[in-house]
């Protein structure tokens, strides 16, 4: 197979470097758009995407959870600032041209 020569770090370089250039190239570029937006792809970035949710979907819900819980003050802090912005708006004389 390919072994020995992908162990070769000038090879793996070349590699990366041609890859790098080919999506910096109008060509390539429309190669990656046609490849991502192709309607298998889509369904099968889909389909592992909600793979991946639903088998960690109570890891995801807990970290949210808690991620919501610290911030909690921050945004009570937020929402009493913007409170007080618009009350402050509110009272400013109207500027009439």
């Amino acid at each position: 197979g390919m072994g020995p020569m992908m162990k070769s770090p000038g090879v793996a370089k070349g590699a990366a470097t041609g890859a790098f250039v080919t999506a910096g190239s109008s060509a390539g570029k429309s190669v990656i758009r046609k490849f991502f937006t192709h309607p298998l792809v889509l369904f099968g970035l889909g389909v592992a995407a909600g793979y991946y949710i639903h088998k960690y979907r109570k890891s995801i819900i807990s970290s949210a959870e808690e991620e919501q819980e610290e911030d909690a003050p921050v945004l009570s802090a937020a929402a009493r600032t913007l409170e007080l912005f618009a009350g402050s708006l509110e009272q400013l004389p109207e500027l009439s041209p």
